[in-house]
């Protein structure tokens, strides 16, 4: 199957900032089931655009707009042309990933409530199963509300309240995961302004 992707990522801003760095995942990757036939990338305000593969083998485009802006908009299309059979690269983490992808982190601690939380959605022998568990107990327990948590904000602390935004979905999952012995990642598009803050690494 042929596809035509396109993709638009706005930040807007309260008042001008002086500078922007940004970093973007965009382009799609070939594997034993996709191939990127096109990519074309855009950025307002336009600049130089400068790339390199990161450690999962991610082409990572990334610029910083230098001049004075209320916004940063970056556009782009690809096309991809898909296998009929899905056919999965890699069956097996490499022994780093596997520590990554298991290590507590300070926004996602292996903490005696995350492992309460974990214990009762456990299905033995089948990671699947859990993951779906632990999804679904999560919907249950933390309520979508804006403005009740920041970038700091741990998975324990959104646990704890009750309610946050979906990177504190993402920082739940990935701990509770991570505490039933589910290799996981969080995966983010990171973005750093002047004058402004930064978004942590988790």
């Amino acid at each position: 199957m042929k596809l035509r992707i396109e993709h638009t990522t706005s930040f807007s801003y309260d008042a001008p900032i002086g500078e922007a760095y940004t970093e973007m995942r965009l382009y799609p990757l070939d594997t034993l089931s996709q191939r990127c036939l096109s990519f074309k990338l855009t950025t307002e305000p336009r600049g130089e655009v400068m790339e390199y593969s990161d450690r999962f083998g991610n082409l990572v485009h990334h610029f910083d707009a230098l001049e004075s802006h209320e916004k940063v908009l970056v556009r782009s299309v690809s096309e991809v042309i898909t296998n009929p059979n899905f056919t999965d690269d890699q069956r097996e983490l490499t022994p780093l990933d596997n520590f990554d992808y298991l290590a507590p982190t300070k926004y996602a601690p292996h903490d005696e409530a995350i492992s309460k939380f974990v214990a009762p959605q456990v299905v033995a022998g089948d990671e699947t199963k859990t993951s779906l568990q632990l999804m679904e107990a999560l919907f249950k327990s933390l309520k979508y509300e804006r403005g009740a948590t920041d970038v700091g904000t741990t998975a324990l602390e959104a646990l704890t309240l009750g309610r946050g935004v979906c990177q504190d979905f993402a920082h739940i999952m990935l701990a509770a995961c991570r505490c039933a012995g589910i290799p996981s990642r969080y995966v983010s598009m990171v973005s750093t302004s002047t004058p402004g803050g930064v978004i942590p690494a988790r």
